[in-house]
């Protein structure tokens, strides 16, 4: 190697990257061969990182919600969309709950709406509560994380008219239209560690991915289950049982006819394609055997897979030769 080429490589090697890409250009072959052995498929799980890294879900809060742990307050100004949110959610697999503060005996106000709010959250339910200062100032002084749901201050128009359409007495209008700068001034305003706001632009609503309300961890385990990709032998195994349903002497799906196999070489690089189309991509490591399909289609697979599935009457050796398939997958 060359001085130029080594500097070359030390400054490669030293330069951190961040971006997906740019990490691929660092990494050694070595490395490359480690997480995916081609760009895109290395890109595809950087991709799939990310979006697993990403949601809530996955975060100390989230997990909180999702495991029923604790649930999360929030606290939306009137007409941001709280009761449609419930409405959309209470028969769904979220656990909420629209806490209406006007309920509530006034002589001990907020202390039991606060309590009401600790005893539901500790159940693991999300609560849509008001967000009048009184309510804001208590749960600070509880020490309890909420999130603040307003309009910007330049909305006061399309929150008046959406007063009206969804016939709020004409006496809560004008006191809105009295107290809009005041009260939206106060949120703006607000700082505490326990609070987080979300601001709301035109036309915006509340909602769940706003605010960040997470399923409970079976709901998404289950989803989770539903979007997993089956492998070709539980595919298999699941056609047989419906077969074998209506036919107690089906058998299993056979593969049949004769096939060329080699030993792999560890390292190597064996992509999959039938009719012209990529279908997997596999590394060889050590002890694996490569097969060729009549097409010429290859893929991998280990030893023991090979003795079960094949009528191996020679020793495996570094060239192609033909096997019989004994008929099962």
């Amino acid at each position: 190697m060359s001085l130029r080429d080594f500097f070359k490589k030390v400054k490669r090697r030293s330069t951190t990257p961040n971006t997906p890409e740019a990490i691929w250009e660092w990494m050694t072959d070595k490395e490359r061969e480690l997480n995916g052995g081609t760009r895109e498929k290395f890109l595809e799980r950087m991709e799939a990182f990310r979006i697993l890294s990403t949601h809530l879900a996955f975060t100390l809060e989230g997990a909180k919600q999702s495991f029923g742990v604790t649930g999360k307050v929030i606290c939306g100004f009137p007409g941001v969309g709280k009761s449609t949110l419930f409405k959309e959610l209470k028969d769904s697999d979220y656990k909420v709950l629209d806490s209406d503060s006007s309920t509530f005996d006034k002589a001990e106000f907020p202390d039991n709406y606060i309590k009401h709010i600790k005893e539901k959250t500790a159940e693991g339910y999300t609560i849509l509560a008001s967000s009048h200062d009184v309510v804001r100032n208590a749960l600070i002084d509880n020490k309890m994380l909420f999130t603040l749901v307003y309009p910007d201050k330049s909305l006061k128009d399309e929150y008046l008219e959406r007063y009206k359409e969804r016939g709020s007495p004409q006496k809560f209008i004008d006191l809105l239209d009295s107290k809009w700068d005041e009260w939206i001034g106060q949120c703006d305003e607000l700082d505490s560690d326990y609070c987080r706001k979300v601001k709301l632009g035109a036309g915006e609503y509340v909602n769940v991915e706003k605010v960040g309300i997470v399923k409970p961890a079976e709901k998404l385990k289950e989803e989770a289950e539903s979007r997993r990709v089956k492998s070709q032998d539980s595919m298999i195994g699941e056609m047989n049982k419906k077969l074998a349903a209506h036919d107690e002497d089906v058998k299993l799906y056979k593969k049949s006819g004769t096939f060329k196999a080699r030993n792999g070489k560890p390292g190597e690089h064996v992509v999959t394609e039938i009719d012209g189309e990529k279908e997997t991509e596999k590394t060889v490591k050590d002890g694996e055997v490569v097969i060729k399909g009549p097409k010429g289609e290859m893929y991998v697979v280990s030893t023991k897979k090979f003795n079960d599935r094949y009528e191996v009457d020679k020793e495996l050796t570094d060239e192609f030769q033909d096997y019989k398939a004994k008929g099962l997958i």
